[in-house]
């Protein structure tokens, strides 16, 4: 059978077990879907919030304090309660770290040890400022919280959970037999303890159960209710005999979760500016000041056709330095430019005729719906790694009559390996990136005897397997399954080419124009110079065609739209089974903003060095 391949890969009986529909369905991953944590609405609440939370804890440490009952209190004259010997004695600085850290270990945008050396650190703090400032005022603050925490369920990861039991096991067994070695000389604030913790408790359990259960209330949902307690505890305290030694805790409490909401704030700043463009323009204007190249960027969708139809080069900027290495073995043959590219695209253009559009159609509408019945009859989720093996087997299928093996997974694997290196993610394996070529050469070229003597032995060659490893088995995989999650994430109809433009796969156009470039009589680009095209300018609306035009448009077309009409047609209507958003990493929008600490690390690095190297060459010259 054409599609006996769906047998092996859409029930993973290579992995041998099935996914149920009904277990753990991935979440939306789009724009406003990014782990949960990188929404807008969430945007909302930390900037907004950490505004009336600074009004509210400024107000904590000027007003209040004089609001102290002294008959209540054996510390009424005690200044610590005061703004300016808070920030003179520097104990702000551990309460913002403590808040600060809770933020970053909460997003998870570490892993799970440098969390937990981030939290040892804030033990360490917590002891500081018990022994050396104010005895059980950071002690009560965490009790609360994680007891409030606990008791609502929000306690899910490891490293909160670590924290329970530090609080629990270690930090008020030592705080209690130090307060039974100092005698009484802390009595003022162990007698206030009991009634201070079981308050802020009560409000903590309120506050974490509104946010779990009751989200649809923006009190809840952004924090208006902590707030309210807060400023409940202190004006409306019962006769506010509030104690010096309370209001120490409330203005930790209020301390710390400013810290936390600045955290959360700065954080969905920096992903958000990562999930732009905006990022990628500082690059270009620096890469343009290191290297001298007149950079020019484009917005304006006259200028930018004018430039795609006049110039043929990419130039000598981002592709040329960041992509084209990231896809060696493989020679891009998007990214070339001169005698290389000529000759590639010739050698291509003998290539196309052995994987027709009428071939690629009539395959590609097969084995969709095929996946589809399995996914009724089986009740199967169609995952990120489905949507790259149906892409992979689509053109495997077309190219070298096969049907999917299971040797062929290599190639599933190989995707996400490139994909990662050209996203700037991290290193590639190169042992992978060799088995797929080396599969691609040895087994599938070899097997087709008249596409195998088109060149002969010369498809060892990257100038020569490229022709094949770059536009029909790489690039689909990657775009493919990018485009397919644009797709999960509109929840009406939407033509397959709007939702290119609405989430573009390349995110930047280059080109080097030689030549000035007018329209109506006027210079809207000077000769000599690299431009920049952000995909992310030009909305569907923009009439910017999202195959490109020009010399160098994408040759693709032909052969990816009827992939992509009936992934639409037969798959995508199915909102409960079509998931392509759950296992995709790496490359499309709805990753921009997901780096972890080490893709991070990776990404400054990468582009340190090659900015580096450009300056010394610049230097040399």
């Amino acid at each position: 059978s054409r599609c006996s391949f769906l047998c092996q890969t859409s029930l993973k009986c290579v992995s041998g077990r099935k996914r149920v529909i009904t277990e753990n369905m991935p979440k939306n991953t789009g724009a406003d879907a990014r782990g949960g944590f990188f929404t807008t609405d969430r945007s909302w609440k930390y900037g907004f919030g950490m505004v009336r939370l600074l009004v509210i804890t400024f107000v904590a440490f000027t007003v209040a304090p004089t609001l102290i009952d002294g008959s209540s209190n054996v510390d009424t004259k005690d200044t610590t309660i005061f703004l300016s010997t808070y920030l003179s004695n520097h104990r702000w600085m551990l309460h913002a770290y403590v808040g600060s850290i809770g933020a970053i270990v909460n997003v998870k945008v570490l892993g799970f040890w440098s969390n937990l050396l981030l939290l040892l650190v804030a033990g360490v703090v917590c002891f500081v400022d018990h022994f050396l400032y104010s005895p059980f005022v950071v002690l009560v603050y965490l009790a609360k919280t994680m007891t409030g925490d606990f008791i609502a369920g929000k306690l899910d990861t490891k490293e909160w959970k670590l924290v329970l039991l530090f609080v629990f096991t270690i930090f008020v067994p030592v705080a209690m037999m130090h307060d039974g070695d100092t005698g009484s000389s802390h009595a003022g604030n162990t007698s206030n303890v009991p009634r201070v913790f079981f308050i802020l408790t009560l409000f903590q359990i309120i506050c974490e159960i509104g946010d779990a259960d009751f989200e649809q209330y923006t009190f809840f949902r952004h924090r208006y209710s902590f707030e309210a307690f807060s400023l409940f505890f202190l004006f409306v305290y019962p006769g506010r005999r509030m104690t010096a030694f309370e209001l120490q805790v409330i203005q930790a409490d209020l301390v710390t979760c400013l810290f936390y909401r600045i955290s959360n704030f700065s954080i969905i700043l920096f992903r958000q500016a990562l999930g732009s463009s905006v990022w990628r323009k500082f690059l270009f204007f620096i890469f343009g000041k290191v290297t001298g190249i007149q950079t020019i960027g484009v917005s304006d969708t006259r200028i930018a056709k004018e430039v795609l139809k006049k110039s043929d080069c990419k130039g000598d900027c981002l592709e040329k330095n960041f992509a084209s290495p990231a896809w060696l073995p493989v020679i891009s043959l998007e990214s070339v430019d001169g005698p290389l590219y000529g000759a590639m695209i010739q050698n291509f253009h003998r290539v196309l005729p052995f994987c027709s559009v009428e071939d690629v159609e009539r395959t590609a509408m097969e084995k969709c719906a095929e996946l589809r019945r399995v996914t009724e009859n089986g009740k199967m989720i169609i995952e990120a790694n489905d949507i790259v093996r149906l892409t992979l087997a689509i053109f495997i299928s077309c190219l070298f009559k096969r049907e999917w093996e299971t040797g062929f997974e290599i190639l599933v694997e190989a995707s996400w390996e490139w994909r990662k290196e050209i996203a700037l993610r991290g290193q590639a394996s190169k042992e992978i990136k060799s088995k797929a070529v080396k599969l691609l050469v040895d087994n599938l070229l070899r097997s087709n005897s008249e596409l195998w003597n088109l060149f002969g032995e010369r498809w060892y060659e990257p100038e020569y397997f490229s022709l094949i490893m770059q536009p029909f088995i790489i690039s689909p995989s990657i775009n493919v399954s990018d485009i397919c999650v644009t797709l999960k994430n509109h929840s009406g109809p939407i033509d397959i080419e709007n939702a290119i433009m609405d989430a573009h796969p390349f995110p930047v156009l280059e080109r080097y124009v030689e030549v000035p470039i007018v329209i109506g009589g006027k210079e809207v680009v000077p000769p000599h110079s690299q431009v920049i095209m952000f995909m992310s300018d030009f909305g569907p609306a923009s009439g910017m065609l999202p195959f490109g035009l020009g010399p160098r448009k994408c040759l693709g077309r032909s052969i990816i739209l009827p992939v992509l009409k009936s992934i639409q047609t037969h798959l995508s209507e199915n909102k409960i089974s079509f998931q392509p958003q759950a296992g995709h990493r790496f490359s499309g929008r709805n990753n921009d903003d997901t780096l972890s600490l080490a893709e991070l690390v990776y990404l400054l690095t990468t582009v340190f060095f090659v900015l580096f190297r450009r300056a010394v060459a610049k230097v040399a010259r």
